[in-house]
C-alpha cells in the first residue's frame, strides 16, 4: 500500500492534488512530497479527503541517473535538492519550478534541456548546469532537441558565490545576484529583460551577445527598451561580452537615481550600442549607460568595433580602453565623462566621426596624451572626423613623409593609403582583378586632391580612362575599373595626387 501511495502521488504531482477518499496522515512526508490534507472527516486521527502538496525534497543519486525517487519535469511547490550519502551530482532532464514554487539548491544540479524558474532560486555556493540536448541540432530549425536555456521568470536568482553553466540563452525577467567567487557562464546571448543583474564581486562570461531589450507584445521578437539594470560596484566585478553590448533600459539610469556602474571591467569583442530609451511612465531622457567612479570598459575584439551612442550628452563611458588593434570604426563615437579617460594601448591613429572628453564634444582633429590633459592616456592616436589633408594624414601616421614613401613598409606608397583611408602600421594589401573582370580601390570620401586610373599593353605607354565611363565607375568610397574587350595583355594602375 506504501508503494501505492507513492507511486500516485508522483503522478497527480502536476496537478497539485490527489483525489478524494484516500486515508493520509493530516500532513508529513511521503517519497520527498510535502503535503496538507484539507480535512473532510476523521477517522483515528486520519483524514479522508485531498491532499495538496506543499513541497518537495530531493536526495540525488548517481551521476548518471536520478536517485530512487521519481523527480518529475514541472513543479509547482518549492523544491529543495539535497545532496545523496556521497555528495553526488543531481541529474535530471528538464525542469520548471512555477506557481508558487521557489527552489533551492544543496547539491551541484546538471540539467539538459530548458529550465524555468518562476519564483525564488537560492544556489547556495554550489554548481548548476544546463546542457543542451544529444539531440540538439542548431542547424536544423525543426530540430526536437533543446539547446539548454534557463529562464528566469520574477523572484531573485541568487547564485550565492556558486557556478551556473548555460548551453544556451539565458532570459532574464527578474532579478539575478552572483555573489564573490561566483560565476555565470552563457554559452548563447543574455536577453536582459528586466530586473537587476548584480555582480557583487562574481563574474559573468557571455559567449555571444548582452541585449538589453524586452519583448514588448509577447511575440517573441524584442522590438522595446526595457527596465533591466546592471551593476556593478565592486573592483572584482568582471563581464566579458564575445558579441554586441546593447544598453537600452529606462528607469534607472538618470540622475535621481544612484550610479550603478561605478566599479569592476566591462569587456566586450564585439560592437557596443547605447540606445535612447524612452517609456510613458518615465519623463527623463538622461541614457542608459552612465558609468563612474573606477568603472572600466575594455573594447578588445579582433575586428574593427563599432560605438554607437544616441545619447552621448547623458550617457558615457568612465574610463575607455581600446586594445582591439583594428580600431574602432571611423563611424563611431566615443563618450567619455567628466573625470574618465580615454586609454589608447595600441599603435598608430584610429579615426571616429565624434569625441566627447569630459562631457565635452570635441573638435575634429587629431588627440592623443600629450595635449589633453591627462583625459587621454596610452601610445595611440585618435583622429576625430576625417583627414583635411595628405599633411594632417601623414603627421598622424607617416611623419616627415612624402606621398611616394611606404611608412609601414608593406608595398603600398603613403599617398595610395591616404587616398584608401588607411590608418595605423596594419598591412594594405594591392587589390586584385576579381572574377568579373574588375579591379576596385577602396576610397575615402574625405580624400583631398586628384587621382588618375590608366592602362598599359606593355608598362610603356599609359593611357587615362579615369572619365571613360565605361571602364571607370566612380563611387564615394571605392573607384572600380571594367576591363574592357579588345587586347589579350592590359595593365592597370591608380595614380594618386594628394592636395
Amino acid at each position: 500500500m506504501q508503494r501505492h501511495l507513492r507511486s500516485l502521488l508522483f503522478f497527480l504531482s502536476l496537478a497539485q492534488s490527489l483525489l478524494a477518499n484516500i486515508s493520509y496522515p493530516s500532513e508529513g512526508p511521503i517519497g520527498g512530497f510535502h503535503y496538507q490534507v484539507t480535512s473532510i472527516s476523521e477517522s483515528g486521527g486520519n483524514y479522508v479527503g485531498t491532499a495538496v502538496l506543499t513541497s518537495y525534497t530531493y536526495t540525488s543519486g548517481t551521476p548518471d541517473a536520478p536517485g530512487p525517487e521519481p523527480f518529475p519535469d514541472t513543479f509547482q511547490v518549492p523544491v529543495t535538492v539535497n545532496p545523496g550519502a556521497e555528495n553526488q551530482e543531481f541529474r535530471s532532464a528538464k525542469c520548471t519550478v512555477s506557481g508558487l514554487g521557489d527552489f533551492q539548491l544543496n547539491s551541484n544540479a546538471y540539467w539538459t534541456g530548458i529550465v524555468t524558474i518562476v519564483g525564488d532560486c537560492n544556489l547556495n555556493g554550489h554548481h548548476l548546469k544546463i546542457d543542451k540536448t544529444a539531440d540538439y541540432d542548431p542547424a536544423d530549425p525543426v530540430s526536437p532537441g533543446q539547446p539548454g536555456n534557463l529562464l528566469s521568470y520574477g523572484g531573485n536568482f541568487d547564485l550565492n558565490g556558486g557556478q551556473v553553466e548555460a548551453a544556451g540563452n539565458w532570459d532574464q525577467r527578474g532579478s539575478v545576484n552572483i555573489g564573490a567567487g561566483g560565476s555565470l557562464a552563457v554559452s548563447g546571448s543574455y536577453i536582459h529583460q528586466s530586473g537587476q543583474l548584480s555582480l557583487n564581486g562574481g563574474s559573468l562570461e557571455i559567449a555571444g551577445d548582452y541585449l538589453q531589450q524586452s519583448d514588448g507584445n509577447g511575440d517573441g521578437t524584442y522590438e522595446s527598451n526595457c527596465n533591466g539594470q546592471l551593476y556593478m560596484s565592486n573592483p572584482d566585478d568582471y563581464m566579458l561580452v564575445g558579441g554586441m553590448a546593447q544598453f537600452w533600459a529606462f528607469g534607472y539610469y538618470n540622475s535621481s537615481t544612484p550610479p550603478s556602474l561605478t566599479a569592476g571591467m566591462l569587456e566586450i569583442k564585439g560592437d557596443f550600442m547605447q540606445k535612447f530609451a524612452s517609456s510613458t511612465n518615465y519623463s527623463y531622457s538622461d541614457g542608459s549607460f552612465r558609468a563612474s567612479g573606477a568603472h572600466r570598459v575594455k573594447l578588445s575584439g579582433t575586428a574593427t568595433q563599432t560605438v554607437t551612442f544616441e545619447n552621448p550628452g547623458g550617457s558615457y563611458f568612465n574610463i575607455l580602453e581600446v586594445t582591439n588593434p583594428k580600431g574602432v570604426s571611423n563611424s563611431s563615437t566615443l563618450s567619455v565623462t567628466s573625470g574618465g579617460s580615454l586609454a589608447l594601448n595600441y599603435s598608430g591613429t584610429d579615426v571616429v566621426g565624434t569625441l566627447y572628453l569630459g562631457g565635452v564634444q570635441q573638435a575634429n582633429g587629431l588627440y592623443d596624451a600629450t595635449h589633453t590633459g591627462g583625459l587621454i592616456t596610452g601610445s595611440g592616436k585618435i583622429q576625430v572626423g576625417p583627414f583635411a589633408s595628405f599633411s594632417a594624414w601623414a603627421a598622424a601616421n607617416a611623419p616627415g613623409q612624402t606621398t611616394d614613401q611606404d611608412h609601414d613598409h608593406d608595398g603600398v606608397p603613403n599617398g595610395i593609403e591616404y587616398f584608401m583611408g588607411k590608418t595605423g602600421n596594419d598591412f594594405t594589401a594591392d587589390p586584385g582583378i576579381s572574377p568579373d573582370g574588375t579591379v576596385t580601390w577602396p576610397k575615402s570620401p574625405a580624400f583631398n586632391g586628384s587621382y588618375a586610373v590608366q592602362t598599359s599593353e606593355d608598362l610603356v605607354e599609359w593611357t587615362d580612362v579615369t572619365e571613360d565611363a565605361a571602364q571607370v565607375t566612380k563611387n564615394s568610397d571605392s573607384v572600380v575599373w571594367t576591363r574592357p574587350t579588345g587586347p589579350d595583355k592590359c595593365f592597370v594602375r591608380l595614380l594618386v595626387t594628394p592636395n
